[in-house]
């Protein structure tokens, strides 16, 4: 049996301490959405999506005896409500884990983050955290599709947002490579 070591107990402890900021925001938002879905569908919205989805991959450390590759699939655009905001986002945002020691058996978990800084203040923190449960597809497990605000503009303020990915399998959270956490990197607005 593997020993759990501090800093694995610290990570754990700061992903569940993000998964329940999500489950919080999940439930804020639940109560929110319908009034802000009925305001909005009274004022004039356009929305323009490019028409070919953006892919981010990633590859993981050796993880369940192979490298896991980790990809993200969206649509970029904007959406413009006149005289009161303007939005870059991602739509149709999906999660694809794989690896081909996988058989299907197993429990995968995504957590998407999106870090958002204030423009006028620098002040940064989570602004969307969301935990999705990653169903089977027969050769990789995937999210349903999100939808992401990466860059808004209102009368209040201005943000811009970077992204940040984690999966876990059975209890088991991939790692970067590249940045040693369990937190994949990467910015929506600058994928081609």
């Amino acid at each position: 049996m593997k020993t759990i070591q501090r800093n694995e107990l610290r990570n754990q402890a700061s992903h569940w301490a993000v998964a329940c900021r999500a489950a919080l925001t999940v439930a804020l938002m639940g109560a929110l959405l319908p009034q802000a879905f009925a305001q909005q569908g009274e004022r004039d919205v356009t929305e323009v999506f490019e028409s070919e989805p953006k892919h981010v991959e990633f590859r993981s450390a050796p993880f369940f005896g192979a490298v896991s590759e980790l990809q993200v699939s969206y649509l970029r655009g904007k959406r413009l409500i006149p005289g009161e905001s303007r939005s870059f986002l991602s739509k149709d945002v999906v999660v694809t884990l794989s690896n081909p020691s996988f058989s299907g058996d197993e429990w995968a978990s995504g957590v998407f983050m999106n870090v958002c800084t204030d423009r006028r203040t620098g002040e940064e923190n989570y602004q969307d955290v969301i935990w999705a449960d990653l169903e089977w597809s027969g050769s990789a497990f995937e999210s349903k599709a999100y939808e992401i605000v990466f860059d808004h503009t209102d009368s209040s303020g201005s943000r811009e947002c970077r992204q940040e990915l984690a999966a876990v399998v059975n209890g088991y959270w991939m790692t970067d490579p590249v940045n040693g956490t369990h937190n994949f990197e990467y910015l929506m607005r600058d994928a081609d």
